[in-house]
């Protein structure tokens, strides 16, 4: 069964699209846009330290972040961090 959307035109120059996938109904309402934005960054706030003790605490943190997201909770890799890079420059 094929999953067609139309997003409306609008002058925003970015739209947040959510897909979840299960074998089972939803027990309630998915969350709105907002909420689920809201509750990402308080997630990710509270897993990612500071690193302020770095001379790139920046990017130390983004570096953690990517490591994070694609590290299931046994360790295990869970995706590539190449895997949207192009195969040739």
């Amino acid at each position: 069964m094929p999953l067609i959307s139309t997003l409306p035109e609008r002058e925003q120059t970015s739209v947040s699209a959510d897909l979840e996938l299960s074998d089972c109904p939803m027990d309630t309402e998915p969350p709105g846009p907002d909420d689920a934005w809201a509750a990402t960054e308080a997630t990710w706030s509270a897993v990612v330290p500071d690193c302020e003790d770095l001379t790139a605490a920046r990017d130390a943190r983004q570096a953690y972040a990517v490591l994070r997201g694609l590290t299931a909770r046994s360790g295990a890799m869970i995706a590539a961090a190449t895997t949207s890079l192009p195969a040739a420059a």
